[in-house]
């Protein structure tokens, strides 16, 4: 049972910059490369949700049919790739990309099988991922790669395939970026009491892995880890807003349980004194026994939220993530007048409400610390010379207060404002007399 353990709680531990929930890279003994989450595990059986998946046949009979698609017809993820690979034909418009149907020959499901009937016991063998692929009627707008001996295809859409522990050689989790502000880390506590933390990294049938601090990584042999709890890695967000999964666990008791599983403990032989702890979304902690665990099923979570940083240099600010230029302002009076627009600078569409703009910026000496003022400018005749400006009493009174200031540990800075209506703001830098023109405007 305890592998049932590490399988499913590494589906926490990434956060990725797409929208796709791609946690885990499998490499199957076959060679196999399949990216997406483990969907279900029971009985030593896995099912995984691919979201793309290098496949290696073998020598299972199959037929191959080639349909040249075109590039109106082909959804981003393939057109990248035939642009990386130099795949297509033709030019411009005109561009085709040869995709295959793969269908599998009747009697290829019954030989050199291992599984036994799905109708059978569960403490019977599951069923491996040679068996799963010669159920497979047909596979289309898939890629060939390989031909002969064995077969091999590149998949770009989602699919669904089933695999078992014997089946695979390495589960693999990229390293989190050090701009990433969500994620999950987890603690191993092992049976010499020692612990380690950090980002769950890779697992084998054998062994576990971490991503530790300062670049360092660690195996772990998974007998020897009897605790595993899990945590946010940002303080300011519930674990429901870190996680991309969420668990459905379902035991002999009744109605499943769904949450994220938090903690399990393995310091006991008997399954009976063993147990797993899953919060739910209420915040309500449930306990349940390993002796009561019947499966874990993952579903994509609507709350998470892929919390991205910048790292910047000093003296570097982005404006809604775009890089932005000073222009001077000079005092007359008690005019504050600025000496261009610099037009290339951000210009922000305006919206029917509220119009959000972020600042960003590095700010190694103080946190939360709000280094800018936003202040609406307007124009103004100044000996003779019509200028955008603002004055002392708009900085006193007119200015635009920020719904936020937070500070990463990548030491950058994010106030966040939102203005009304269109027009012309400045962001001001008044130790150094200068400021970032921004225009609102449709």
């Amino acid at each position: 049972m305890k592998k049932f353990v590490a399988l499913c709680l590494y589906l926490l531990a990434g956060a990725t910059t797409n929208y796709a929930v791609e946690v885990q890279r499998v490499t199957l003994k076959n060679g196999s490369v399949l990216r997406g989450y483990v969907q279900q595990a029971s009985n030593g059986q896995l099912t995984f949700r691919s979201d793309n998946a290098l496949v290696m046949v073998g020598n299972i009979k199959v037929s191959t049919s080639e349909q040249q698609m075109s590039v109106a017809r082909l959804d981003s993820a393939w057109i990248k790739w035939a642009e990386k690979n130099d795949a297509f034909d033709g030019i411009g418009e005109g561009r085709t990309l040869v995709l295959n149907t793969i269908s599998f020959h009747k009697d290829a499901t019954l030989a050199d099988s291992v599984a036994v009937d799905p109708k059978s016991s569960k403490n019977e063998a599951p069923h491996n991922f040679i068996y799963f692929l010669k159920q497979k009627q047909s596979l289309t707008n898939v890629r060939v790669l390989e031909e002969g001996v064995n077969l091999k295809y590149l998949e770009l859409t989602p699919n669904v395939y089933t695999f078992t522990w014997d089946d695979v050689a390495e589960i693999h989790i990229d390293r989190r970026p050090k701009t990433a502000l969500s994620g999950i880390d987890c603690q191993y506590k092992l049976r010499s009491g020692e612990t380690f933390e950090g980002q769950q990294a890779g697992e084998t049938a054998n062994t576990l892995s971490l991503y530790l601090s300062g670049g360092r990584m660690r195996s772990f042999n998974i007998n020897d880890v009897i605790k595993y709890t899990f945590h946010g890695i940002n303080p300011d967000l519930d674990i429901f807003e870190q996680s991309q999964l969420l668990d459905v666990v379902t035991t002999t008791l009744g109605a499943p349980v769904r949450g994220i599983i938090i903690e399990q403990n393995y310091s006991s032989d008997k399954d009976s004194e063993n147990y797993i702890l899953v919060q739910q979304e209420s915040g309500a902690i449930q306990s349940i026994k390993m002796s009561d665990y019947v499966s874990t099923m993952k579903e994509e979570n609507p709350k998470f939220k892929m919390l991205t940083d910048v790292i910047l240099k000093e003296g570097e600010v982005l404006v809604n993530r775009k890089p932005m230029k000073f222009v001077n302002v000079k005092e007359e009076n008690d005019v504050m007048a600025l000496d261009s627009l610099q037009m290339d600078n951000v210009i922000i569409k305006a919206t029917d409400g509220n119009t959000r703009i972020t600042v960003e910026y590095r700010n190694a000496s103080a946190a939360n610390v709000e280094m800018f003022q936003l202040v609406k400018v307007g124009k103004k005749t100044v000996k003779k010379k019509e200028v955008y400006s603002f004055s002392y009493k708009d900085l006193v009174n007119a200015v635009v207060r920020p719904r936020e200031v937070s500070t990463s540990i990548n030491k950058t800075t994010k106030a966040e404002y939102v203005v009304t209506g269109q027009g012309v703001y400045a962001l001001y830098d008044a130790r150094k007399q200068r400021a970032i023109p921004i225009i609102v405007r449709p």
